[in-house]
């Protein structure tokens, strides 16, 4: 079965005067943990139930040692290690337990799991619904204006639907316009409202 990927284009920077195209894996929906159960079960002597149980027992294992300042290396699989960040607003010289927070569980790749994937089948599929329109900052700037002429307030998806940008695009140029004073959150941080700021 082939890898099916498409080019996509990311800003350099958040002017977005240049972009670089990069293939990307287009998804073929998410193999859950009952779905791996069964699969794994097909290749062994456990049942699905059993593969599941270990799975379960694996996370929280996993969990603790992390937890503990370990690495955990699954041989044949890779490495997993804590990576984390400073809460925003920290003073960096005079760091309490309480300014550090948990940034990602980083995964690092044995060299024979990657060498699983030396030999790709891959298919170019245009996936056009993925894409993001192409709007120069002028013209974003004007379909943003022609919303609040009719609009009070917008939402990130009123952002995508007038400029055709996804969802990464749109939170980007909303990011943008609140740092140009050109939207402002009436919201909270995880239910914004953007009304138009003072910057116009």
């Amino acid at each position: 079965m082939a890898i099916k990927f498409d080019i996509f284009e990311s800003p350099v920077s958040d002017m977005e005067t240049t972009h670089l195209p990069h293939p990307k894996v287009l998804t073929n929906g998410v193999v859950d943990t009952k779905k791996l159960s069964e699969r794994i079960s097909c290749k062994c002597t456990a049942s699905p139930a059993d593969v599941n149980a270990v799975i379960t027992a694996l996370a929280e294992e996993m969990a603790v040692v992390l937890k503990n300042s370990c690495s955990v290396h699954i041989g044949g699989l890779g490495f997993f290690r804590l990576i984390l960040k400073y809460v925003p607003g920290s003073n960096s010289k005079r760091v309490a337990a309480t300014d550090i927070r948990l940034k990602a569980v980083k995964f690092m790749p044995d060299k024979e799991f990657k060498e699983r994937f030396q030999t790709l089948e891959v298919k170019r599929v245009k996936a056009s619904s993925r894409h993001s329109s192409k709007l120069s900052q002028p013209e974003v700037l004007a379909v943003v204006a022609v919303f609040f002429k009719k609009n009070s307030f917008m939402r990130r998806t009123d952002m995508e639907a007038i400029t055709g940008f996804n969802t990464v695009k749109a939170l980007r140029t909303i990011r943008r316009l609140l740092d140009e004073g050109r939207l402002k959150n009436l919201g909270s941080r995880y239910q914004p409202l953007y009304v138009k700021g003072e910057a116009w």
